[in-house]
């Protein structure tokens, strides 16, 4: 997550400009066995931003089969399930999710469940996708709070994503 102006409890929500400013986070898509960075959707952490992320892997990807299915795993957030079904037939898609649970900060244990499909529970895992957020993080100025390339709008951070990263 990135902060845009200011952080998202300071922005008003009869301000004109409150979908702009505050939180913004960056949805990404990435292919477990190649690394390949397929898609990312950025904005609100809401339904919208999710289904825009499953539109663009749709789009770039070969559809799933009966018989080839294809198999997502992501963080507990439960709007990848709606955009998941509304881009793909349930039938040909495994999907598990992994839930850490935290105390002050410290992860105390991981619960791996299968949402839909038949996939290995243990498969179900995301620190390729948590390893390349971070390298993301470090390596982008414009996702760096407090520094004088961050930037301060969707825009902006929306275009220096679209270029290939050098990660």
């Amino acid at each position: 997550m990135v902060f845009h102006k200011k952080k998202q409890k300071n922005v008003d929500e009869g301000n004109d400009y409150a979908d702009k400013h505050g939180d913004y986070w960056i949805y990404i898509a990435k292919k477990a066995d190649t690394k390949l960075h397929l898609a990312h959707s950025t904005g609100k952490r809401v339904q919208k931003t999710a289904d825009k992320l499953m539109k663009t892997v749709k789009k770039r990807c070969k559809m799933p089969t009966d018989v080839e299915k294809a198999t997502f795993t992501s963080d507990g957030n439960s709007q990848y399930i709606g955009a998941i079904l509304k881009n793909f037939k349930k039938n040909t898609i495994n999907y598990g999710q992994i839930i850490k649970e935290r105390v002050k900060g410290t992860e105390i244990s991981k619960i791996r469940k299968v949402i839909f499909g038949e996939m290995d529970v243990m498969d179900i895992d995301t620190v390729y996708i948590e390893r390349y957020n971070l390298t993301m993080r470090h390596s982008i100025s414009r996702l760096v709070r407090k520094t004088i390339c961050f930037s301060k709008s969707n825009e902006m951070a929306d275009n220096h994503l679209e270029y290939p990263l050098q990660i």
